[in-house]
């Protein structure tokens, strides 16, 4: 049976011209397909082994008018080192003008686990962070 995990990070904000770093984090909420409730900012999330899946920052809710636009915020996710370095898992779509990125999975492993950031931009200035601690069931907490 193949099971697919959705991460979804929305961001809602409303006029960040000048805010600091940090400032959006209360804007930033993670549901997931895996876990009827919301996810907390550094709570870990159990993810059984699978063959595909991904994972979706999305900040495409933020405020835009005649000044700001959807290419004035950039989204990234920050992984583990020893997932970075698997070629079963890549990030994709945070080089489009939708803030929002992805990190997709084949046959999520024990090397996947561990610290997911992910970092709203505007104008090049972080205004948002949210950490996921991703963890096969058989493991303890990682936050």
């Amino acid at each position: 049976m193949l099971a697919t995990v959705v991460l979804v990070v929305m961001i809602v904000a409303h006029g960040v011209v000048g805010v600091d770093a940090g400032k959006m984090d209360q804007f930033i909420h993670v549901l997931s397909s895996i876990k009827a409730d919301e996810i907390k900012n550094n709570a870990t999330l159990q993810v059984p082994r699978q063959k595909f899946g991904f994972l979706l920052c999305n900040a495409s809710s933020v405020t835009t008018d005649d000044s700001t636009h959807y290419w004035d915020y950039y989204v990234e996710w920050e992984m583990p080192t020893t997932a970075e370095n698997d070629n079963a898992i890549f990030q994709m779509g945070n080089e489009y003008q939708m803030p929002h990125s992805y990190i997709v999975f084949q046959d999520f492993k024990p090397n996947f686990t561990g610290k997911y950031i992910c970092r709203l931009h505007f104008r090049s200035n972080l205004v948002g962070v949210h950490t996921v601690y991703l963890a096969l069931p058989d493991s303890p907490s990682l936050a």
